[in-house]
This record gives C-alpha cells, structure tokens and sequence, in this order.
C-alpha cells in the first residue's frame, strides 16, 4: 500500500541518534526506505509555517518521477495529534493516487538540540531545510493557475471526494452564511449575480519574544487597510475580517463581516491546511473570487502554496535570506508587497534598528540584548500604514481580481 508512513521516535532518555539506532533494528524495511529516499527534508527550527514549504517541496520532488521522500521533524515535546492528521490529510491521498511513498520521522522530546547531525543520525546524503524546501519547490508553484489547487488528490478530499471533510465544510460555510446574510447585515442573496469580490483581511500579533514580531498587525492599520480597499476597488462585495486584531469601529463598516469565530466554527477539522482547505472549498462551491491579504507569516504562505490568491505585505528592510525566499514564489496568484512602514511601533523599530546596524541584526526573532532597545524605540512609533504603502496594496490585490 502506498502512504505515509509516519514514526514516533522518543528522545526523553537517549539521544536522538541511539533512538534513531534502536528503531532502525527493529523496522528493517522502513529504515532501508528512508535510507534510499530521493530526498530528506528536515524542519529544523520547528517553525510551523514552515511546513507548507516542505509540503510543496515534498509533493514537487515526487511529481518528477520520483517515488520516496523522507520528512524529518524534531520536536521539543510530543507532537500532537492535529499535526499527524494534517500531514496525513496532506499526503495520505496523493500517495495512495500516485502511487509513492513519504516517510516521516518525529523525533519527540528532543528539546532545543539543534547541533544534530542529522545525515549522520538517519545514514543519508544531503538533509535539506526549510530554504532549500522553498527553492525545490518554487518551479512547481510558478506554474500554478490561481486557484488551483497543489495537487488533484487534494481537490477530491476538498470538493467533495472525502465525505465526512466536505460536510463539515459545508457546516461551517453556512454557519458564516447565515451570520452574512442575516436582517442586519445590509446583504441579500438576490445581490449576488456573477463572480463576487472579496477580500480576507487577516490579523496577526506575536509577543515580543515570539518570531518575526516586527510583522504584526495592528487594529488602526487594519481599519485602515479596510477602508482603503473599499474604496479603491468599488465592485468589492465585502471584505472578511479574520483573528481578533480588529476594533469594534471596524467590525461595524458597511460590506465588512467579521470571521472572529473562524477557527471555532470548523469543528472536527484541526491542522493549518485543513483548515485553510475550507477557502478551497469557498471558493470552488461558490461564484466567488477572494483574496487574501495580511502580514508576511507562515498562515500567508499556507494559503498561497495551497493554491488561494494571496498578496502579503512585507518591509524592504527584511534580512536578505527573507527577501531571497520570497523571491523564490514568483507565482501569478502569490504576491509580495515591500513596504516603506510596518504598520505596528514594534515593526517600525526593528526597521530602524535595521537601518543603523544592518539588516541581519535582527533575523527570525529579536535578540535578548536588543528588547530592550526595541521596546524604547517603539514608544514613538505609530500603528498605522502611511498611504503609499496603503495605494502598492490596493495595486496588487486589484491585479489579482483581474485573473
């Protein structure tokens, strides 16, 4: 049978290379599969986001002929089981239709070892990251359409091909539905003739301790986007607010409506691409056209790799590593937008810390010898876009409209 095969290995008490060591004794015939792989990927860092890129890398390696692909992920703590049930709907379906074979390795417990050596542990070749993920990837997703979904065996389970799945799309569509078209929305279901506009706005906010904090939104730069859109693209059926991040003045604009209870509403569906696998199915039940819109994130890449129409809004002052992923995504339907002001006081201070002591002062997450400053900086800042960067938006998302 092809399909994912995915192993729990335990680290608590043993390194991760006897671990891997005493495993490989006992499965003779999987270790053998993940020593002969094509390619082995690995999510070192263990950042979330990142496992859309492995996805697309992983479905790109074995869409040119190939037919074995390992996944590594070291963990800090058990994997949970939302994770296991989101690589399995992900990859169980196209393994099965075509016939291959993805293995993947979590290695639990591990804390922050991130010195291993993990060619040596597993007795492969090259282990590939998150960077090369994306590259290995990035031909695969250029040619795809906008709204096309990564792979057929993924629209089947979307569209209708996984019964229980496409129910409770449907159940929370509705849910939506009936808020959207209630007495006091101002909206009627008559009104929709032909493909109707809309735009997904979303909200995004990390500690200061947290990754790439200087991408944040904030709830004046979202009213301002908001609005903005409105009013620069005037055939725009309504715009879909979704996180928190919003004022109740927001909330209450005409042609907004707000998905607060998003992730609430899909009950049973656990997992970033099952959950996002419901503007699929939006999108492809309904005549409508959406696009997505919010802060460079992991959350932003999900959709676009899964095939949504995206425009995510980065700073011209990101290190050159950042700049070089996103340049690697240069798809119709995927589109960045550097910006001369982060909206958040956070994001403005990490750009001009940036710009006095060089653009890799301060990568993935900030420094401890450097919050403090960070903080002091961010006083003085503003929460708002400035209406350059607000108009380079508008731009984009009314470019993606147009296809």
């Amino acid at each position: 049978m092809h399909s994912p095969y995915i192993f729990a290995l335990d680290c608590r008490s043993t390194e991760p290379g006897a671990a891997y060591a005493a495993w490989a004794a006992r499965f003779i015939v999987e270790a053998s599969r993940i020593k002969s792989a094509y390619r082995t990927y690995c999510n070192f860092a263990w950042q979330t986001g990142d496992f859309p890129h492995f996805y697309a890398a992983i479905i790109s390696s074995l869409s040119e002929g190939n037919d074995n692909v390992t996944l590594v992920i070291p963990a800090e703590e058990a994997v949970g089981k939302d994770i296991i049930s989101d690589l399995w709907f992900a990859l169980g379906s196209y393994c099965r239709e075509s016939r291959k074979h993805v293995s993947v390795v979590l290695f639990e417990h591990m804390g922050r070892n991130t010195a291993t050596k993990w060619d040596v542990v597993l007795g492969v070749g090259t282990v590939f990251g998150p960077m090369e993920a994306t590259r290995h990837a990035s031909g695969f997703v250029a040619t795809m359409k906008p709204g096309e979904t990564f792979t057929p065996a993924w629209a089947g389970l979307i569209r209708g091909g996984d019964d229980g799945l496409f129910k409770t799309y449907g159940t929370a569509c509705r849910a939506f539905s009936a808020s959207f078209f209630s007495p006091s929305s101002g909206f009627n279901k008559e009104d929709f003739s032909g493909t109707s506009k809309f735009v997904c706005i979303w909200d995004r906010n990390v500690g200061l301790t947290g990754a790439n904090p200087q991408y944040n939104s904030t709830a004046v730069g979202n009213d301002q986007l908001c609005q903005f859109l409105l009013r620069a693209i005037p055939d725009l059926k309504a715009v879909l607010l979704v996180g928190t991040g919003f004022s109740d003045g927001t909330r209450s604009l005409s042609k907004v409506f707000d998905m607060g209870g998003f992730w609430s509403k899909l009950r049973g569906i656990s997992g970033r691409m099952q959950q996002n696998g419901f503007f699929d199915y939006m999108t492809a039940m309904y005549d409508c056209d959406v696009v997505h819109v919010g802060m460079k994130s992991g959350g932003m890449d999900a959709l676009g790799l899964l095939g949504q129409k995206v425009v995510f809004i980065d700073t011209k002052r990101a290190p050159e590593i950042t700049r070089e992923r996103v340049s690697l995504f240069r798809a119709h339907h995927f589109r960045a937008v550097g910006v001369d002001e982060l909206p958040s006081p956070i994001g403005k201070a990490i750009d001009q810390i940036r710009d006095r002591r060089g653009a890799g002062v301060i990568k993935t997450t900030i420094p401890p010898n450097l919050r403090d400053e960070v903080s002091t900086t961010a006083e003085s800042k503003t929460s708002r876009f400035i209406d350059t960067d607000l108009d380079a938006i508008a731009v984009q998302v009314r470019a993606l409209f147009s296809r």
